[in-house]
């Protein structure tokens, strides 16, 4: 008798950026080859003024909106990757452009997967509306997405690297991308 492969859940991780916060303290490299490092959260008491990393409850182990995320999941589950900016990267944008892990096999190398969802929005004639009435009609768009993905290999606990950049202005108004990155540890405990 032969028995299925478990066939996983997604778990979802947001990364939200404080982009100003990270503008303001630390470098601006504007090279993605050679990016901003950042503190350790151990090292830099502030961290969490920066990242904010969020899964569902029942997925996470500890760090809920910090930078050191710890999830729950079982082998051959995938953990999603997006990010963004405080402002939804409508003001200043925050992309992650690379992931990259430490040996260990506790996860897959992430790849960048890009779809397009249909997303649901007020329709145009909501515009300066002061509520949106009942039902809640909407129309729907479809929207480029684009997130990073692995696959849980097996329990454990590993480094990876996060790359990002953030696109915003400078003190003249002239457009700028600035390229960081930091090392969040990932620890995998199964379900």
């Amino acid at each position: 008798m032969s028995t299925l492969a478990h066939v996983g859940k997604l778990v979802y991780v947001q990364t939200v950026f404080d982009t100003a916060t990270l503008v303001s303290n630390y470098g601006h490299s504007t090279d993605c080859s050679t990016p901003t490092g950042l503190p350790h959260p151990n090292s830099d008491p502030n961290f969490k003024t920066w990242v904010y990393m969020l899964t569902n409850w029942n997925d996470q182990l500890s760090g809920q909106a910090t930078g050191n995320l710890n999830i729950q999941a079982t082998v051959n589950d995938l953990v999603n990757w997006r990010s963004t900016s405080l402002s939804s990267n409508t003001g200043d944008a925050a992309v992650i452009y690379k992931i990259t892990t430490s040996t260990g096999g506790v996860i897959t190398p992430p790849m960048m997967i890009i779809s397009n969802p249909s997303e649901p929005f007020p329709p145009a004639s909501m515009t300066g509306a002061t509520s949106w009435p009942c039902p809640c009609n909407t129309e729907e768009d479809t929207v480029v997405d684009f997130y990073w993905q692995s696959t849980v290999l097996k329990a454990g606990s590993t480094a990876y690297q996060v790359y990002f950049f953030i696109d915003t202005e400078d003190a003249t108004g002239k457009k700028v991308r600035y390229f960081y990155w930091w090392d969040p540890t990932i620890t995998v405990q199964q379900s």
